[in-house]
């Protein structure tokens, strides 16, 4: 991960080797949540032009969504999820779901 100030704003970069996960991981879902929202009355409509975008390893950008506009009212959301088929491939699906789900409840809904 790589955080920082770029021109006015904070910038968080993650990058994520598909190939370098555990074999038996199916699954690798993106989510973005405000830490403890419910405390401070926060929801993403506050975070002004903030974003979130996904791009490949040619910085070809997958997905994005904008954070203060597309999900105001929300506190979590759900950016995307790589997929790993049968054959070992992976496969990108953008998802831009928002929900007031905390981060347990999402970690407890993928345990079952």
């Amino acid at each position: 991960a790589e955080a920082g100030h770029h021109g006015e704003g904070f910038r968080e970069e993650f990058k994520v080797v598909l190939a370098k996960l555990p074999p038996e991981v199916a699954e690798l879902a993106v989510w973005a949540t405000i830490h403890d929202a419910e405390k401070k009355r926060q929801d993403f409509g506050a975070v002004g032009d903030a974003y979130i975008e996904v791009c490949d390893a040619m910085d070809v950008e997958l997905c994005r969504y904008q954070l203060g506009t597309e999900f105001v009212g929300k506190t979590t959301v759900q950016v995307a999820s790589f997929l790993k088929g049968a054959d070992g491939s992976w496969r990108f699906h953008a998802v831009g779901a928002g929900s007031n789900a905390g981060l347990g409840e999402i970690i407890r809904a993928y345990l079952g």
